[in-house]
């Protein structure tokens, strides 16, 4: 879809759902968090560490369907609920995932790999 049905579909989202049995670092968690949404992912997710620090969703062991199913329902008990889920961590994960606080992290890694 393009940009402007993107931005429509996180517009009305409750959540990012991402079942996932492996994955090391997926981008849409990310965006996700930036718009302030809450996250229910699983510890195969490399960016499940947004969701642990911070309170903003919930994240279960790969295959692990009852937890999920609980998870879902918990964070989907109401739109209010899933707002402020959502909310927790969010101007930390804006700064963590900004691109100006990427590119300085690249450049002290660059610079202490050059010495």
């Amino acid at each position: 879809c393009d940009r402007q049905q993107v931005v429509r579909h996180l517009e009305s989202a409750w959540a990012l759902f991402m079942p996932t049995y492996a994955d090391t670092g997926p981008t849409v968690i990310k965006e996700a968090r930036v718009v302030g949404l809450p996250i229910i992912t699983t510890t195969g997710a490399g960016a499940c560490s947004y969701v642990t620090n911070t309170g903003c969703g919930h994240v279960t062991e790969p295959g692990d369907l009852d937890a999920l199913a609980t998870a879902i329902l918990e964070t989907c008990q109401s739109r209010d609920h899933a707002i402020t889920l959502g909310d927790n961590g969010l101007d930390e994960h804006r700064e963590i995932l900004h691109s100006k606080t990427t590119a300085r992290k690249f450049a002290e890694l660059y610079h202490k790999l050059a010495r």
